[in-house]
């Protein structure tokens, strides 16, 4: 009886063990996946390099791309009363501005419905009627991360078949990236480019335009 009580005690201590070594890897693992999706941190490597590469396109963009004009109405609107309001209440517990970009984002994602309109729209008439497209999106994103000190634009790419797309690209820890409100996860982007099989994004490059609440710029 002893013999068995002895075996069962063993075989228990077995199994805590494999628990403690491979329950906890899976739960580090699961840590750090969340960890990356929410913006805090880039660990892969050739999310990196994608990274890295969007930036270098996106900085010889702003130096060799043309002013056309002023913006003919001011779609940006980082005055607005809500954007403000929201770029502090979203961030209020953020401490880098890869959270901060990572917060404005799921916002525009998920608050900012998907609608497809025929014009620009300002951030007072995205804001109101809480739905938009990637344009629309884009501004919303935009106006948010200019209210903390983030420097952004609003990017529109290649038409194709009378069909365009817009992202924002914002100047994160000396790097700019690539952020794309309509997409389903911050660093979506990131992961397709990285991934042969996965065009998303390369469709619309180079890019053909940018803008802001001051300039806009016409890239081919």
């Amino acid at each position: 009886m002893r013999g068995k009580i002895l075996i069962a005690i063993v075989f228990a201590i077995i199994l805590f063990s494999a628990y403690q070594i491979f329950g906890h890897s899976a739960n580090v693992e699961k840590a750090n996946t969340e960890i990356i999706s929410a913006g805090a941190q880039i660990s892969n490597t050739n999310w990196e390099e994608s990274i890295n590469s969007y930036s270098s396109t996106f900085e010889n963009s702003l130096k060799n791309c043309n002013p056309v004009r002023s913006p003919q109405k001011n779609y940006v609107q980082i005055s607005n009363p809500t954007a403000k309001e929201l770029a502090f209440s979203l961030t209020r517990d953020s401490k880098t501005d890869l959270e901060k970009a990572n917060a404005f984002f799921e916002y525009a994602s998920d608050e900012i419905k998907y609608n497809r309109y025929d014009n620009w729209r300002t951030t007072s008439e995205v804001l109101e009627t809480k739905d938009g497209d990637c344009t629309d999106k884009s501004i919303v994103l935009v106006s948010m991360l200019k209210n903390v000190g983030i420097d952004s634009y609003i990017v529109y790419g290649n038409e194709i078949d009378d069909y365009s797309h817009a992202w924002v690209s914002a100047k994160i820890e000396g790097r700019w990236m690539q952020i794309d409100p309509t997409a389903k996860e911050f660093y979506y982007i990131y992961s397709c480019l990285a991934d042969e099989s996965c065009e998303y994004n390369n469709y619309y490059l180079p890019i053909a335009g940018i803008f802001d609440e001051n300039e806009v710029l016409k890239c081919n």
